[in-house]
């Protein structure tokens, strides 16, 4: 049988035996026409043999999923697996037969060629914007706080220095690099 037989599959409570609900976790499968036939054949030729004969497997993905055994001859294609399910292990086996093993194919929508001199060119637009928010910087340090902004301007030409000198060790020693990352537009 294939996945396509199936027209739902939910978990719940299992109905007792006088009609109440009982408080076993269980998976309701319920089958189209055509999964009905299949399913009454494979139950009433799996119910008369001994554990572990009677069992059928649930498949997905190439792995089994589940293997259940069949008790009596399913007529109605309407099924329940019961056993030692919690909520959350009923729920995840009512989801993988319900979606099952999803057909994913991928198209390529669209595609684009960046050249390397985007990459330079945002470098070194980049480094303009940089110098110039440093010249802005150090006018208005030296404007604000005068002697004490000369400190300030030096203190950031020891970081850019310190900066430089870790990244060319790192680069040096690990092969450690800074890349510019272009989105197309």
């Amino acid at each position: 049988m294939d996945g396509t037989d199936l027209t739902s599959a939910t978990s719940g409570l299992q109905p007792g035996a006088n009609g109440s609900v009982s408080n076993v976790w269980g998976v309701n499968l319920d089958f189209n026409a055509d999964g009905t036939t299949k399913f009454r054949e494979t139950t009433t030729r799996l119910t008369p043999l001994e554990p572990p004969r009677n069992q059928f497997a649930i498949v997905l993905d190439g792995l089994v999923v589940s293997a259940p055994s069949s008790n009596d001859p399913i007529t109605n294609g309407q099924a329940s697996i019961s056993g030692s399910f919690t909520r959350d292990t009923a729920a995840t086996l009512a989801n993988q037969l319900s979606f099952g093993s999803l057909p994913l194919t991928f198209e390529v929508e669209g595609q684009n060629t960046i050249s390397a001199t985007l990459g330079s060119e945002q470098l070194q637009r980049g480094l303009f914007a940089g110098l110039i928010g440093l010249a802005l910087v150090v006018v208005y340090s030296l404007f604000q706080y005068r002697t004490l902004g000369l400190l300030t301007v030096l203190s950031l030409v020891v970081a850019g220095a310190m900066t430089y000198v870790v990244i060319a060790l790192l680069s040096w020693g690990m092969g450690y690099r800074l890349s510019c990352p272009v989105s197309p537009v």
